[in-house]
């Protein structure tokens, strides 16, 4: 039994929960900070945005409580900035 029918290209969008972004400690500038920014100002959307900052012993992660994003727009722009190591996609 088919319950829902739903376009591939929907399925990323509308399936994800949040966005990590994984950075390692000694990429964090103020420049990358804006980056991110200035990314997740024109990728506005529903998903919650987090950070990972670690270095070797430790990390911190911390929730965007400003930024909520497109996932599909946000991870398409976000893999062109390279200080930023990976990012994860928490899908329902």
């Amino acid at each position: 039994k088919i319950n829902e029918i739903t376009l591939l290209d929907d399925v990323f969008d509308n399936r994800t929960k949040s966005i990590r972004l994984n950075i390692p400690l000694q990429n964090i500038t103020e420049e990358l900070c804006e980056k991110i920014e200035n990314v997740a100002k024109k990728c506005r959307g529903k998903a919650p945005l987090y950070a990972r900052i670690s270095n070797i012993s430790y990390y911190i992660s911390m929730h965007s409580t400003t930024f909520l994003v497109n996932p599909s727009k946000f991870v398409a722009a976000i893999e062109k900035i390279p200080e930023i190591e990976s990012f994860d996609v928490n899908v329902k």
